[in-house]
């Protein structure tokens, strides 16, 4: 059984302010402006397979991946780190969509 993991791998999701954005936000943002929010990747992968162990029943594609932001950015200033906590929050399926940096699997 073949597993690949990885640690603390970088990924940037970039997100545009379309809307209004959140009061929290707002001081350091407006509409048009991007958003970089920096986070680390931790995490597993295990492919699926069509013949198990003994029983040959195999297994369904598993795996995990946890994402802590660790910084963001708004026009290349980087925002205090309770905003950019807080946009991970609030970008939570954005930043789960990004493809990680580099070869890691």
């Amino acid at each position: 059984m073949r597993q690949n993991s990885w640690s603390n791998v970088k990924g940037v999701a970039v997100i545009n302010i379309d809307d209004e954005p959140a009061a929290f936000l707002a001081p350091y943002a407006k509409v048009g402006d991007d958003l970089e929010i920096e986070f680390l990747s931790s995490g597993y992968h295990l492919p699926a397979s069509m013949y198990g162990g003994a029983d040959r029943m195999g297994w369904a594609e598993e795996g995990d991946d946890e994402r802590i932001v660790v910084a963001a950015y708004v026009n290349g200033i980087q925002l205090p780190p309770e905003v950019a906590e807080r946009l991970g929050e609030e970008y939570y399926t954005q930043i789960e969509k990004t493809e990680l940096e580099g070869d890691y699997r």
